[in-house]
């Protein structure tokens, strides 16, 4: 995992000039007596690619590509919600990249446990809320992010990064 001093410099790069920015980490993880725990070393993109990962479907209308390393595995499951990809997880079932938040409770109760990567072991993913025009923004457009800053103001730093 990154250092905190890092984290910070990498959300001060990728500050966005314009709305919202949502900034998450994601994390390999899997039932603690998964194979990929008990390889005894740190692992590689390539090692995850041999177990099953699990996957939320996308639901983009165009699907016009696969990203990499997220979905390299051959053995995949494809599951329709977050909850599901947790539950099958929990029982050794496959691994998944998780954002960290959302497991937070599955790993501090032992049920989850983050794979020791080699490198990549944590992956970032920024969300965006941008104006068309940041000068002139609707009022219907100013009400949703005033909304979306209240909610992502409630979570913890290391949660979320906004910038305004």
């Amino acid at each position: 995992m990154w250092g905190n001093a890092k984290k910070s410099a990498v959300r001060r790069l990728l500050s966005c000039c314009f709305g919202l920015e949502i900034w998450r980490a994601f994390v390999a993880a899997a039932h603690p007596d998964h194979r990929l725990h008990q390889l005894g070393r740190p692992l590689t993109l390539d090692d995850l690619n041999q177990h099953r990962h699990l996957v939320i479907r996308d639901n983009a209308v165009k699907h016009t590509r696969e990203t990499g390393a997220w979905l390299g595995s051959e053995r995949r499951w494809t599951v329709s919600h977050k909850a599901t990809q947790i539950a099958a997880a929990c029982r050794g079932m496959g691994f998944a990249w998780f954002p960290e938040h959302a497991i937070a409770g599955e790993l501090q109760a032992g049920t989850l446990k983050p794979i020791a990567m080699r490198e990549g072991g944590e992956r970032f993913v920024e969300l965006y809320l941008i104006f068309a025009d940041p000068d002139f923004p609707s009022a219907s457009a100013t009400h949703m992010a005033d909304i979306l800053r209240e909610n992502v103001s409630s979570l913890s730093a290391e949660q979320a990064k906004v910038d305004c």
